[in-house]
């Protein structure tokens, strides 16, 4: 009965997922697509000799998430096209505290969560990539964060990704990042396994390199 009840949810999950598979695949707009996308990027803050900054901290994970400003820190985010839909809801990050255990598993066997320790979580949402009426367009996202308690000043610090959208709610790739204006590798638990997929800001990974102390 457990197997005949797996495969009926595999079924009723494909016969859901389909209109939107055949949206993209004919290129005729994705009217049916309504799975909204979600970027979600893991920051870890490290000492110059590797130790993560939140656990020396002794910052606990949270139970709920907010929005902008956890903790001291303050995150925000916009696009080079300035049209995030909704800046009440879609236009602020959700953030939160979360902690890998050197256990936790990933999806991607080149990439292991073993010392990550606490990370700042933020997931971001821009409801253009997933839009049925959306064109094709090169975007750029940008996030900042300020956190005196965390990067020992008041300076901005950014996390940026420029981005191509397929349009017709039909997904997106994302082309390069930089951190802090320099470039910075596309790494994290979901970006390589299956990069056909043109999902790669599901869970990437930005590790910081800063001194609290100065």
């Amino acid at each position: 009965m457990k197997k005949v009840n797996i495969i009926i949810t595999k079924l009723l999950l494909a016969i859901m997922l389909l209109p939107t598979i055949v949206s993209c695949d004919e290129d005729n707009g994705g009217s049916d697509a309504m799975h909204i996308d979600s970027f979600v990027v893991l920051v870890k803050f490290e000492s110059p000799i590797g130790t993560n900054i939140l656990d020396s901290l002794n910052v606990q994970p949270t139970q709920e998430s907010t929005k902008n400003n956890l903790d001291g820190l303050n995150v925000t985010w916009k696009n080079k096209n300035n049209n995030l839909r909704d800046p009440n809801w879609w236009g602020k990050p959700v953030l939160s505290w979360q902690h890998f255990t050197d256990s936790t598993y990933s999806h991607n066997p080149n990439f292991s969560y073993k010392g990550l320790g606490t990370v700042l979580y933020m997931c971001l949402t821009d409801r253009n990539v997933s839009d049925s009426d959306y064109p094709k367009a090169d975007e750029e996202y940008t996030i900042t964060l300020k956190s005196k308690k965390i990067f020992g000043n008041d300076s901005p610090h950014t996390i940026k990704y420029y981005v191509h959208i397929n349009g017709g709610g039909c997904g997106y790739y994302t082309k390069k990042c930089e951190v802090d204006g320099q470039n910075y590798p596309i790494i994290g638990p979901y970006t390589t396994l299956h990069p056909e997929g043109e999902r790669n800001l599901t869970d990437v990974l930005v590790v910081f390199k800063v001194n609290p102390t100065h």
